[in-house]
């Protein structure tokens, strides 16, 4: 059985090595942190055993149905509440109700009114950093752009809240974060939530927080305990998976000055390098988890009742029986090779992949239409985020240039 590595320092290689050990499904020993217990999961490395898992109704989200859950799981998991966060697992009924609640804040016509928005930060942060020396772009751009942007809409105004929110949601995704640390950030998350709700309480906008409140207080349709963990859930994928796609997008454009080169000519649109990016390099290391209700046989693979499933995203964005050459990034690629699940599929398809996608097109379009930008590492010699849920450079020096000087 092979173990999935908990910092994820090399996720092309891994997902390659699970293709070999076998077709669609593979035993693997999973530890949230290195050195604490594992428990074992099917990880999936192809697109159509994946999709086929997905839409399957023998699986759910909510972990009451894993066999491992909670005994076998340390108290310090650091990712047990974002597995047991509404949206993420509820099924059936209550799914719906919390996921309407919320759907009209990413509707295609209201993510297009926040692109001008969008354009505006990512001018200012563009025009704040400085040319002719070395920058790091995850930090200086890639970061506080999705950060602002989501801010903006829950409400949350106080920047210094808006920090340390931040920060404490990186930590709980690292996976090498100790148990105190951990702690110190849910209490962060806490009290940031806590605080927002009660100011909104007070003086309500028009912002999804707001909203949210109203459906709690007037309505009746969200207890407190689901509002606040929905806020929590919110922010943090508003935050991290958008920041690793920018970094993720920008670094393979400038791995592949050819490719760049079509985007700058017209000839390739920033959408498309999104989507490539989603699947060649997804922000998301893994997405966690579904449990089977009841044994399932999926090919020559069993699956026993409360067994649980993860999906490597980009082994699934690799896989070679859906994509031709698939460890190559090309725009020129038809849609039906740039398949991906990087938002997921079915019922939990990310309520965010449109803001998500549309923040990323936005700060690149800005990025390398207004600067010409140079790498300053190997993308072999930059660190990695170590996390089992989230995968990206932890940063990206470059050297901006104005165009006309350059």
């Amino acid at each position: 059985m092979a173990t999935l590595d908990p910092n994820a320092l090399d996720v092309p290689a891994e997902g390659e090595a699970l293709r070999r050990l076998g077709h669609g499904l593979v035993p693997v020993a999973l530890s949230a942190t290195p050195g604490q217990p594992t428990v074992r999961v099917w990880a999936v490395t192809d697109y159509d055993v994946a999709k086929t898992v997905l839409d399957s109704k023998d699986f759910a989200k909510s972990p009451e149905t894993w066999d491992a859950y909670p005994e076998q799981l340390p108290e310090s998991f650091p990712l047990l509440q974002v597995i047991t966060a509404p949206l993420l697992s509820n099924d059936g009924s209550d799914h719906r109700r919390l996921r309407s609640l919320i759907g009209k804040a990413f509707t295609a016509r209201r993510v297009e009114t926040l692109r001008g928005r969008v354009q505006e930060i990512a001018h200012e942060l563009l025009d704040a950093m400085p040319t002719g020396e070395s920058v790091d772009l995850r930090r200086h751009y890639a970061r506080p752009l999705p950060i602002r942007v989501i801010s903006e809409l829950f409400g949350l105004d106080d920047p210094y809240d808006t920090e340390r929110l931040a920060d404490a949601c990186d930590a709980l995704l690292d996976s090498n974060v100790t148990e105190e640390q951990a702690g110190t950030a849910h209490t962060v998350i806490h009290e940031v939530i806590t605080n927002l709700i009660e100011q909104k309480r007070h003086q309500q906008g028009d912002d999804l927080t707001s909203a949210l409140i109203r459906a709690r207080d007037e309505e009746d349709r969200l207890s407190h305990q689901e509002l606040h963990e929905m806020l929590f859930l919110l922010l943090i994928a508003g935050m991290e998976t958008t920041q690793n796609l920018i970094v993720n997008s920008a670094l393979a454009l400038l791995d592949h000055p050819a490719e760049l080169g079509l985007l700058l000519a017209g000839v390739a649109t920033y959408a498309t390098a999104v989507s490539e990016t989603l699947r060649y390099d997804s922000p998301l290391n893994t997405l966690m988890f579904y449990f089977a209700r009841c044994e399932v046989t999926i090919g020559d693979v069993t699956v026993r009742k409360g067994e649980a499933v993860l999906f490597c995203l980009t082994a699934i964005g690799r896989d070679p029986r859906t994509t031709a050459d698939p460890d190559v990034f090309r725009l020129d690629r038809p849609p039906a090779q740039m398949r991906h699940l990087s938002f997921s599929h079915g019922p939990h398809y990310c309520l965010g992949a449109q803001l998500a996608q549309m923040e990323a097109e936005t700060a690149l379009r800005v990025l390398f239409t207004h600067r010409k930008v140079t790498t300053q590492e190997s993308r072999a010699s930059l660190p990695r985020t170590t996390s089992l849920s989230s995968q990206s450079a932890a940063c990206l020096p470059v050297l901006l240039t104005d165009w006309l000087t350059a």
